[in-house]
């Protein structure tokens, strides 16, 4: 039996070099419907400035194959997303700067710079910066998510933090806001 093993991983790896020194890795790659390995950073091209925040989709669901989808979201202090819930992915969080408290449930994180939050599907949640700005990779899984950052947003003028908005949003940027991600199954919920 470990000799059927061995022989079958010789061949699969032989198959392998083989489609690389071919040439074919990427025809064989579309032909599984496989996404190639990349990389990415925050750059203007992939950047938008929404409520006060900048939004750098690093990862989108066209790239991942649906998997997941990533930003790297900076936000100020007072600007940070009111309590909603996820209905279609889970949302993970990365601390790079700052200092974040992170509400699911009953559960509190209190997460600074190295830290990870997870916060699953269907559990309402939302988090405050304990200090005056923070910088997080964000990830949704499955992605998709994304999509509504995008049609929300306006492009980035620069990598940083927008000017904060002149006042709270209209009722017309509010419904426009609830239904474009109404449309993702995210639900926004009333301030506690």
């Amino acid at each position: 039996m470990k000799q059927d093993r061995r022989s079958a991983l010789k061949q699969l790896t032989a198959a392998g070099l083989g489609l690389a020194l071919s040439g074919k890795v990427g025809t064989a790659l579309a032909q599984a419907n496989l996404k190639p390995a990349f990389g990415s950073r925050a750059a203007l091209a992939n950047s938008v400035w929404f409520n006060g925040a900048l939004f750098s989709v690093l990862a989108d669901k066209a790239t991942t194959g649906g998997s997941y989808a990533l930003m790297d979201v900076r936000v100020r202090q007072g600007f940070e997303a009111p309590p909603h819930v996820h209905n279609g992915e889970d949302e993970i969080f990365f601390i790079q700067e700052g200092e974040v408290t992170f509400t699911s449930g009953n559960v509190v994180t209190e997460a600074k710079a190295g830290d990870h939050v997870f916060q699953p599907r269907g559990v309402p949640h939302f988090f405050k910066l304990k200090t005056p700005t923070a910088r997080m990779l964000v990830t949704f899984t499955p992605g998709g998510l994304e999509e509504a950052y995008r049609r929300l947003g306006v492009p980035a003028q620069r990598l940083d933090l927008p000017s904060p908005p002149a006042g709270p949003p209209t009722p017309e940027q509010l419904a426009t806001v609830t239904r474009v991600f109404g449309e993702f199954g995210f639900v926004l919920l009333p301030r506690p």
